[in-house]
């Protein structure tokens, strides 16, 4: 079968899916990446097929205009339960409904050129199941880790879809690479799937065994944030571990963020498109904004966590490692502009081995959900029967 691969336009999203496309072709089947330019070069890197939309814009480019560096963290964005920060997923949805709506028949003609069987999306990409519905097609969707839709999000989107007179298409199955004990409290149970670090390709740093015997803390803010929230967040995070006494401190940055940053002292190991799999298995502490991929990572490899999120999702995970035990978090901003007390907090993770044990756990979750060979052989005969039924 030939799967159309319509992810919400973030490198992040997409390297989440990866390891279950490359499941797909070692099944035999084909696999389409449709997506803007910058994705579509993440999507060949990875390994995988595209087709680029150049005229594809997303509600983020919109935002990027509207926002400055004051305005983070915004912790609103998980508090899905009050007004506040239900109105801001209701702004995310109709952002995701308006995409949608302008940019269906661009996916269309691509489903319907390369002859498309299945879709397969992103909880976010309302456009995903909007396709399926407008050419009957099944429809898989796969979460990027924490899953915040489950709330006001599919609600308000149900609403405006019912509004304009549209359609989207119930999921075949719902794929969920997060472990039940760090998913968000309202996401709907999926169906599991091991959650394989991949954060793209690069070269094994020389360094990336810790056989010094020091502490060695990751940071990393992923590939956007910085963008947005300018380098406060990690001048603060590198001031604070600068009270850490023998500590080896590694950053991780895109080139762009790293012109973005400055300077950084001497002391710090600067490096760039470096992928954290390549050297966090040396690693005591990782230290990041809530990415889920990020995070994930981390889990893999048992390594406590201390997040500072920023934006929309990333406080969702912040929340569910502390609710596991597996490390803490500085959500509000005099939390994260207290460099003392995130000195402190990274001097506890470090020191009390619960954190460890607890993270630990959180790795053994990830490594005991089915692996994607499992779950296509499990999910591809349900599809079968849709597409089958569908050409009958």
């Amino acid at each position: 079968m030939k799967f159309l691969v319509v992810p919400v336009p973030s490198s992040g999203h997409l390297l989440a899916m990866v390891p279950f496309c490359w499941a797909l072709r070692l099944a035999g089947h084909d696999v389409l990446v449709a997506t803007r330019g910058d994705v579509t070069a993440t999507a060949r890197r990875s390994g995988l097929n595209a087709v680029e939309l150049p005229a594809l814009n997303v509600p983020m480019d919109e935002l990027r205009t509207k926002v400055n560096p004051n305005m983070f963290p915004l912790p609103l964005f998980a508090d899905r339960d009050q007004a506040s920060g239900e109105g801001l997923w209701h702004i995310a949805a109709q952002n995701w409904h308006n995409h949608a709506t302008a940019y269906l028949d661009v996916f269309a003609d691509v489903a319907r050129d390369w002859g498309a069987d299945v879709v397969l999306t992103d909880p976010l990409a309302t456009v995903g199941r909007a396709l399926g519905a407008a050419l009957d097609l099944p429809v898989l969707v796969h979460r990027w880790g924490i899953d915040p839709t489950g709330g006001p999000f599919t609600e308000h989107t149900a609403a405006l879809v019912a509004e304009s007179g549209g359609a989207l298409a119930d999921p075949v199955a719902v794929l969920d690479i997060c472990p039940a004990r760090v998913q968000a409290p309202d996401a709907p149970p999926g169906t599991p799937i091991r959650f394989i670090p991949f954060n793209g390709t690069g070269s094994l740093p020389h360094w990336h065994r810790n056989d010094q015997g020091r502490r060695r803390v990751a940071v990393c803010l992923g590939g956007s944030t910085l963008s947005l929230t300018g380098p406060r967040p990690l001048r603060a995070i590198v001031e604070s571990l600068s009270e850490v006494a023998d500590a080896e401190i590694v950053v991780a940055l895109s080139a762009t963020d790293r012109a973005l940053v400055g300077e950084l002292p001497e002391r710090v190991r600067v490096v760039e498109e470096v992928p954290l799999q390549l050297f966090l298995p040396g690693c005591d502490l990782l230290v990041h904004h809530g990415g889920s991929t990020t995070g994930l990572t981390a889990g893999w490899y048992g390594l406590p966590q201390l997040v500072l999120p920023q934006m929309f999702d990333q406080f969702d995970y912040a929340r569910g490692i502390v609710r596991a035990g597996a490390g803490s978090a500085a959500e509000d901003p005099a939390a994260q502009a207290d460099t003392n007390g995130l000195a402190e907090s990274i001097a506890t993770l470090l020191r009390e081995p619960g954190f460890r044990a607890a993270a630990e756990q959180v790795g053994a979750d990830i490594r005991d959900a089915p692996p994607p060979n499992e779950v296509v052989a499990q999910v591809v005969p349900q599809l079968a029967d849709r597409v089958g039924a569908r050409t009958r």
